[in-house]
């Protein structure tokens, strides 16, 4: 990510003050790489992400791929996840020629309600 500010964001239809985030994919490189973290948070909240990249033909073809977990207790009762997972593909067939071409998919869930609540009458009380 880049965040373009003053005479970089210039070229933008709608510059903003406080800049400009441009966000570009990442393309698997040269290196084989394998990046786990796991979290632990207050309301019983969990979460795991893996990110991996792997060479297949050096310079030419490498494979990226991510794995997301997440799952919390937002009130009481009621809890919510979500499942990710993405795949990249970098290179190309010759010099200056290249593909990166990218699928994901996720998987989000909510489980429990809130308490019902009914007012005894539709009349609202005398002060």
């Amino acid at each position: 990510m880049t965040i373009r500010v003053g005479l970089t964001a210039q070229s933008y239809p709608f510059p903003a003050p406080t800049g400009i985030a441009d966000y570009s994919l990442r393309s698997p490189g040269n290196e084989a790489i394998l990046s786990p973290v796991l979290y632990l948070g207050p309301n019983r909240s969990r979460a795991l992400d893996v990110d991996a990249q792997l060479p297949i033909v050096p310079d030419r073809l490498s494979v990226a791929a991510g794995f997301t977990y997440r799952y919390e207790e937002n009130f009481l009762g009621r809890m919510a996840g979500n499942c990710r997972v993405e795949a990249s593909c970098g290179g190309g067939p010759a010099t200056g020629l290249k593909s990166n071409p990218f699928t994901g998919a996720l998987k989000s869930w909510t489980t429990g309600t809130f308490p019902p609540f009914s007012p005894a009458d539709l009349i609202c009380p005398r002060r």
